[in-house]
């Protein structure tokens, strides 16, 4: 999968959704504006009695249609700012604690979804559990950062690993793809044009005592109508959006994982049962859109179905020879047979998951020390990873490090931090990125003022270990991202060229760590920048010569805003240097991810399979 194609794709499909809500809205306002011009017709002799301006009454009734839109719109959208975390909410989900590991089910849930998290290099989404008999998941927010995957209990107590791989995978293409944002977009526009119909309803359910009475049904039934016909307008175009996406995301699992069998077996699956894949949650069907699998019936033929039948799905990602088999066949068969086969797409996968970096990530995430994974579970016991990674073998620098820890002492557990250190000193870089990469998932749940006290801790840690390192950096770059909020409008617009000292800081960065000679350094430069040229970018960018690992960081933070093509073309560019000899070092690899990190998009899957076996002395990684 193309990450930084799917985004913009994701872009393109969102401005087709605000055209068909503007239209939809357009034929709400003018059945309102129709009812009333009838009832002002059918009530003429009370209309001159009391001196009413049609005019002024119709001019009022548009105006009242359009702000009630505008505010059930807005409020929708204010409710989801904080992310993704309040979309399961919605449901009645609960947040998936620590201590609901002991039961194997969620840990298997726990286990996979941190795999997945590995080997893309973007945060672990927060996890849901809805208690609910059906086969269903989920996954929302805006960006990777504010994530939530949400599964349902029937899922858990129906799916084996390779299946619950399967879907994890299928939810983390949405989530890389750019498709969450479209669907919390999805969910807040279409919150105004259902407050119509909500209201039509309402009146409708007014009883009927008297002749006020039923002209109060009458306008509530045009109402209802009016607010549904924009809705079903809008249903057609969200139909048709999820349809195709689903179809992707169901080929971008069985590529990912390399097993179509788990992906085909789980859709399978969720027509089974008394409910399926239909939800029992009263709020369910405004999020039919977001599902694995059909939330609720589908209605009027299929036309606003949200997703394509089950047999269409698995035909496109089992082999051909099962396609016309039944389905208690399909099921044995690809058991036997699936594992390894190709799959059916056209889709370029470049960016996100690799198949052998899930493979990876299942061993380093199961072999981390138990104290890590009991860390893991906490916002708190996360940050205490995070610090243990900061502190530094040199003695003296670590006494002042754990003496800034005891400042933050309610923040932090001291202790933990270094007992957590003494189960860390000896690990490798790949345990340690793993470490990290899990760390900031848990980190991210940490409230707004604990967070920015975290911020200002890690800082202290870094500071105080009298030089900063890339690893730091990297570090850096991950508690930075997690304390700037998420943007529920669109991503960040500005170019390489408004940005042109950032840009060609990182990349003179890059250079730095891709020769060893002034004119190795010279080269790898030249190269990084006919990476902008080949996405269409001619920046003049110079060659930054002095700069600190201060200085890196404060550009990485800063190039958070480059649109969605210049990032792609940033990261190409770093990227670049380090493949040039075959061979990525452990510091091209901090580097590349500190610059994924900062901009919120996935790790090239080159640099996760293929890391150097080049090991840094143990004081360099702190």
């Amino acid at each position: 999968m193309n990450f930084f194609e799917e985004q913009r794709q994701a872009r393109q499909r969102t401005k087709v959704l605000l055209v068909f809500f503007l239209i939809g809205v357009l034929a709400t306002v003018g059945l309102v504006a129709l009812l009333v011009q009838m009832l002002l017709a059918g009530m003429a002799p009370l209309v001159v009695a009391l001196e009413i301006d049609p005019r002024a009454a119709l001019l009022w009734s548009v105006a009242v249609t359009l702000v009630l839109i505008a505010f059930g719109a807005a409020v929708r959208i204010w409710c989801l700012a904080a992310g993704g975390r309040q979309v399961p909410v919605l449901l009645g989900a609960r947040e998936l604690r620590h201590s609901d590991l002991v039961d194997p089910r969620f840990r298997m849930y726990r286990n996979v979804v941190d795999e997945m998290s590995i080997a893309s290099g973007t945060p672990a989404p927060a996890l849901f559990v809805l208690d609910d008999p059906a086969i269903n998941a989920f996954v929302a927010g805006y960006s990777p950062k504010d994530a939530a995957l949400c599964v349902t209990t029937g899922s858990l107590d129906a799916f084996d690993r390779d299946e619950l791989q399967g879907v994890v995978a299928h939810e983390f293409s949405h989530l890389l793809s750019g498709d969450m944002r479209l669907n919390m977009h999805m969910l807040g526009l279409l919150s105004g044009l259902s407050l119509v119909g909500d209201c039509g309803r309402a009146l409708l359910r007014t009883p009927v005592r008297n002749n006020p009475s039923l002209l109060i049904k009458i306008m509530g039934g045009g109402l209802f109508c009016a607010g549904y016909v924009g809705l079903f307008m809008n249903g057609i175009i969200r139909a048709a959006i999820s349809r195709q996406r689903e179809y992707f995301a169901d080929a971008a699992a069985a590529q990912f994982t390399r097993n179509p069998a788990g992906i085909a077996r789980a859709l399978l699956k969720t027509r089974e049962g008394k409910r399926g894949s239909f939800l029992s949650a009263p709020r369910a069907n405004e999020l039919s859109h977001m599902y694995l699998a059909a939330g609720s019936s589908q209605l009027i033929g299929g036309v606003l179905a949200s997703h394509p039948s089950i047999e269409d799905r698995v035909a496109a990602i089992v082999p051909s020879e099962f396609r016309k088999l039944s389905r208690a066949v399909v099921q044995e068969q690809m058991v036997k047979r699936a594992k390894g086969q190709k799959v059916v797409t056209s889709a370029g996968f470049s960016y996100g998951l690799d198949p052998r970096g899930i493979a990876a990530a299942a061993r380093l995430s199961g072999a981390l020390p138990g104290s890590v994974q009991t860390a893991l579970g906490d916002p708190r016991g996360a940050l205490a990873l995070w610090c243990a990674l900061l502190v530094t073998r040199v003695p003296q620098n670590r006494d002042v490090q754990l003496s800034e820890i005891l400042r933050f002492q309610d923040l932090v557990d001291s202790e933990q931090v270094n007992r957590l250190w003494e189960d860390l000193k000896d690990a490798d870089f790949d345990q340690r990125i793993a470490v990290a990469e899990l760390a900031t998932a848990a980190f991210a749940r940490l409230e707004p003022q604990s967070m920015k006290q975290a911020a200002r801790l890690v800082y202290s840690l870094i500071n105080a270990d009298q030089r900063i390192s890339l690893f730091d950096v990297m570090l850096a770059a991950g508690i930075s991202r997690g304390c700037r909020p998420s943007k529920t409008g669109s991503p960040g617009g500005k170019s390489i060229q408004s940005l042109a000292q950032q840009s060609a800081l990182v990349v003179s960065a890059a250079a730095a760590l891709g020769g060893s000679t002034l004119e190795a350094k010279s080269k790898a430069f030249l190269r990084a920048i006919q990476q902008f040229a080949r996405h269409g970018i001619h920046a003049q960018l110079a060659r930054t010569m002095d700069f600190s690992t201060g200085d890196l960081l404060q550009a990485l933070v800063a190039l958070e805003a480059l649109k969605i093509e210049h990032k792609q073309a940033l990261v190409a560019a770093v990227a670049a240097v380090g493949k040039e000899d075959g061979e990525i070092s452990q510091r091209e690899h901090e580097l590349l991810r500190a610059v994924c990190w900062s901009l919120c998009c996935p790790l090239p899957p080159e640099y996760f399979t293929k890391v150097s076996n080049v090991k840094t002395a143990p004081s360099d990684c702190s």
